[in-house]
């Protein structure tokens, strides 16, 4: 078999090693037989198979461990064996070099890592060998400025949020979508999703999904009923969007699990 990918990176809840460090988590993980059972198939395929730095999920020694950057320099594919969150992980992380995934789910819904895990041998040949069809994902930049200062930059693969933080009152925001204004809102916080975010927001919502071509769209959560997007509805925008933060309450900024502050006159820019 002529291989499309002959260097694939095997990744699997890497997350939880982190929480496990930051939690003062006592012993070592326990290897994952399945994990590990998906690399010798990927060996017996003809791969040359490495795994992110750290991860424990795989019994040590038995491939070479990439830091992230060496994955993304050196590796033909990223194999993600997880939940949607694994991949959104990974895929943010691994955007800027561009190394093409594939996701097993091991989580529930699956929207995107969508390969059965009991399928997963029958799935995986024709597509190492090229027989495929390749789906691109639209991004999102969110960015933080205060006093003409950029203060945080961060991509986004599903979403960014803003919050109300620890206060107990409403957020106000002034949006606009290609520097056009669109609404002062007053709400709980405003979600900012790409079109891979739109999935669940509108099944949750029972409202319109977006196709990957549509840069993202805005939502609030839980609107005062007189705002100008109380509607609940979401608006599409392609042209990139600004938040400016108008009162002195507490803001937060959300974006796959980091987080920044927004203060008074702070101005996000999403694009």
């Amino acid at each position: 078999m002529t291989l499309r990918f002959r260097h694939v990176a095997l990744i699997g809840k890497y997350q939880q090693n982190a929480v496990r460090a930051q939690t003062g988590g006592v012993g070592a993980a326990t290897p994952d037989s399945m994990l590990d059972g998906i690399g010798e198939f990927l060996k017996a395929q003809g791969c040359e198979v490495s795994t992110l730095q750290g991860d424990e999920s795989v019994p040590p020694g038995r491939y070479a461990e990439l830091s992230l950057d060496d994955i993304g320099q050196h590796c033909d594919l990223g194999l993600v064996v997880g939940g949607d969150g694994t991949m959104l992980g990974i895929g943010r992380q691994l955007a800027p070099y561009g190394v093409p995934l594939i996701g097993i789910n091991r989580g529930r819904l699956g929207f995107i890592t969508d390969i059965a895990l009991d399928h997963y041998p029958s799935v995986l040949v024709p597509m190492l060998s090229g027989e495929y069809e390749e789906e691109r994902r639209t991004l999102m930049l969110g960015q933080v400025i205060r006093d003409g200062q950029k203060v945080f930059e961060a991509l986004a693969m599903n979403d960014v949020v803003v919050n109300r933080g620890a206060t107990s009152g409403m957020v106000e925001l002034r949006v606009s979508v290609g520097r056009h204004f669109v609404a002062n809102q007053r709400a709980d916080g405003l979600i900012i999703a790409t079109a891979t975010g739109s999935t669940a927001y509108g099944r949750a919502r029972r409202q319109r999904q977006f196709r990957h071509a549509i840069t993202g769209h805005a939502g609030p959560r839980r609107p005062h009923r007189g705002a100008a997007l109380a509607h609940e509805r979401t608006l599409p925008a392609p042209q990139g969007l600004e938040l400016f933060r108008h009162a002195a309450q507490e803001t937060a900024l959300e974006r796959g699990g980091l987080l920044t502050w927004l203060c008074e006159g702070s101005r996000c820019a999403i694009s």
